[in-house]
């Protein structure tokens, strides 16, 4: 049923399913085993991002079908705003509430700057001399990942400020654990590595028992480190 889920603290689970006429979001929380169908902006398509248990993020499109940065809070739906352009996507929140992700930021061009909300603002990500920049994941210290244009490098803000480039090579960083590790993909192909703050090792290299299995995707790291990935069967193995 749910196209897309993600769990946060509390054993709550939100996903993003259908009905006939169009996409919806749902909330489970276990304690009570109540199933909520959380509300959009009033346009036809939603999609649920991630959440932290009690704060929700992701997108809600308007009536005109422009797709906005929102975050359910007691199960309402508040637009975050954008950074000058139309339209935005919200893609990481962590325990305190603090959401990042992307907006366009202007309306005459079609450039994508990475931002985080928090106290009822969004505050657009450094990107030095890049064009473009996206943010996916946040720690509770505010630590951002991401990436930024110039061959779309993994990205990391410190605190969401100091811009890192974690590495010259092509590629995405997802998530970013409260022990400043980060997860992604480099190369093209991709392969999935962790960034430990001063080094990114490749996921294959580090990882026993993969049964002939490639990682090419690392797409989040919790608490105790535990890594979500995923890859490929390699031919012959």
């Amino acid at each position: 049923f749910p196209s897309h889920d993600t769990a946060g603290d509390g054993n709550v689970i939100v996903g993003t399913g259908t009905n006939p006429n169009k996409w919806g979001v749902f909330s489970w929380v276990e304690e009570n085993g109540i199933v909520s169908r959380l509300d959009g902006l009033g346009g036809s398509n939603i999609m649920v991002e991630d959440t932290n248990g009690r704060v929700h993020c992701g997108q809600a499109s308007l009536q005109n079908r422009i797709a906005r940065a929102v975050k359910w809070e007691n199960n309402q739906c508040v637009d975050l705003g954008t950074l000058g352009g139309p339209g935005a996507l919200a893609r990481g929140v962590n325990r305190k509430g603090s959401v990042v992700g992307s907006s366009r930021v202007s309306a005459s061009v079609n450039t994508m700057g990475a931002f985080i909300h928090k106290d009822g603002k969004m505050t657009a990500l450094p990107k030095n001399d890049t064009l473009h920049s996206h943010a996916f994941g946040v720690n509770d210290q505010d630590d951002v990942v991401g990436a930024v244009a110039g061959g779309w490098k993994p990205a990391k803000w410190e605190k969401a400020e100091k811009l890192v480039v974690l590495s010259e090579s092509q590629g995405q960083a997802f998530d970013i654990n409260n022990d400043g590790i980060v997860v992604g993909t480099v190369g093209n192909p991709g392969v999935a590595f962790v960034h430990d703050g001063k080094t990114l090792h490749f996921l294959n290299d580090i990882t026993d028992g993969l049964n002939g299995v490639s990682l090419a995707v690392a797409r989040r790291i919790n608490n105790q480190g535990c890594i979500a990935a995923y890859g490929s069967i390699v031919t012959g193995k």
